[in-house]
């Protein structure tokens, strides 16, 4: 009778030893199934997080493509105003020594 008791004392431990550790199991299983979900949402928003990122890089890239070309543009206009510059600055140049040229010559010929 004793030897059944022990083993009723033993089965009991077990079974709730089983009790506690189906619990935990069942509450770990849940956490993970939670995480899951939490994961796929996130896989959601990622993928449309990316795709955003995309369309933005495309129309980024236009832009740079646009300003790129647009810089040549002011680039070439830059110089040719550069050179256009320097050919009025000669020009100015030739006129003040042909005027100072050409009034020493009158106040020479009103001298004489």
């Amino acid at each position: 009778m004793e030897l059944l008791s022990g083993y009723a004392k033993l089965l009991q431990q077990k079974r709730e030893e089983n009790d506690t550790a189906s619990a935990r199991l069942k509450n770990g299983v849940s956490k993970l199934k939670e995480c899951a979900d939490a994961v796929d949402i996130l896989k959601a928003d990622l993928a449309i997080m990316v795709k955003d990122a995309n369309e933005k890089a495309a129309t980024a890239g236009g832009i740079s493509e646009t300003v790129s070309h647009e810089k040549a543009i002011v680039e070439f206009e830059n110089e040719k105003a550069n050179e256009e510059a320097i050919k009025v600055s000669e020009r100015s140049e030739r006129a003040f020594w042909k005027t100072r040229i050409l009034a020493t010559k009158c106040a020479k010929w009103l001298q004489t």
